[in-house]
């Protein structure tokens, strides 16, 4: 006699994430966050990996990495479709129940917070900038994008529309070159880290859930004109500082789901990237004559670009 299969419970798989993936995964409400790429390799970065649910289905976010659901993480194992779905199956629990959750508000972060940052223009962002673009102009970009500086690192602050501030992203950069300075050390455990990581002093675990794109709060004042993404906030202030054109920043190729309907998508020149264009994303690079890398995206071009004019 025909027996009917059991359905995949993805909400009873999804409160046991950790044990069926095998990731060392954390949870903090309704996400759960690993320390370690998407196949388990270790990472430094506590949230490299993050899984959460959207419409039903586990989704899966390597940081730099496009989503993917939990069935497409397991084929990438090398699973057959016939082996995820009879692994999916015996994970689940055909008698859970739902549990009612009720998203808490997201925190916001005071102005006067903010403000104390402002105006100060001593980061290395803003010294390179000065470099290629005439200071009042990179103090412009700056006051209006609403960069501060702790130190010589440039603090990029994330604003809704309605002008709530969602949390700070402090960014450290190499004063000669205006790349990120993504130096490493040994620390006393053997354990290799950053010398100068990106931080963020209002965060997730405190409440601060919201993650405006960045420039976002720029949307009112330009709504009659076309607005660009790139993933990195300083792509975006470039681009602003080339092309007097709004640019937001996304703060990755995974963010996607930030754009606003109808702009125009710059993604990075590589796979990542390349994935943008599945979503509509131009081909910037064949635009200029510059020649471009592998991993290259927009500001780089940008930097380039004014190098030879100042040259």
């Amino acid at each position: 006699m025909y027996k009917r299969m059991k359905d995949i419970n993805y909400y009873s798989i999804f409160d046991r994430l950790d044990k069926v993936t095998g990731l060392p995964f954390k949870r903090k409400g309704r996400k759960w966050h690993s320390a370690s790429y998407i196949d388990g390799t270790p990472h430094r970065r506590w949230d490299k990996t993050t899984a959460y649910m959207k419409g039903g289905k586990i989704i899966v976010v390597e940081q730099g990495s496009p989503a993917i659901d939990i069935w497409q993480m397991l084929s990438d194992r090398g699973m057959t479709d016939l082996q995820v779905g009879n692994f999916l199956r015996s994970e689940t629990d055909s008698h859970y129940v739902t549990p009612a959750f009720i998203e808490p508000p997201a925190t916001y972060v005071y102005n006067s917070c903010m403000n104390k940052t402002l105006h100060k223009y001593s980061d290395n962002l803003f010294k390179f900038l000065c470099t290629i673009f005439p200071e009042s102009r990179v103090k412009e970009a700056y006051d209006l994008y609403k960069v501060g500086s702790r130190g010589d690192n440039p603090v990029f602050w994330c604003i809704n529309k309605e002008g709530q501030i969602g949390h700070d992203k402090e960014m450290p950069y190499i004063l000669y070159t205006g790349k990120r300075d993504k130096r490493m050390t040994i620390n006393e455990d053997g354990r290799e880290i950053m010398v100068n990581p990106p931080k963020r002093v209002y965060k997730t675990k405190y409440g601060f859930t919201a993650t405006p794109a960045f420039g976002e709060h720029l949307l009112k004042k330009y709504s009659s004109e076309k607005v660009y993404c790139v993933e990195s906030e300083k792509s975006a202030l470039l681009f602003f500082l080339m092309y007097r054109k709004l640019c937001l920043g996304l703060g990755g190729s995974s963010c996607l789901f930030k754009a606003p309907e109808g702009s125009v998508l710059l993604g990075d020149k590589d796979d990542a990237g390349f994935r943008w264009l599945e979503k509509g994303a131009i081909k910037w690079w064949e635009s200029y004559e510059i020649p471009t890398e592998d991993g290259d995206d927009i500001g780089d071009v940008i930097i380039k670009l004014r190098k030879n004019l100042v040259e």
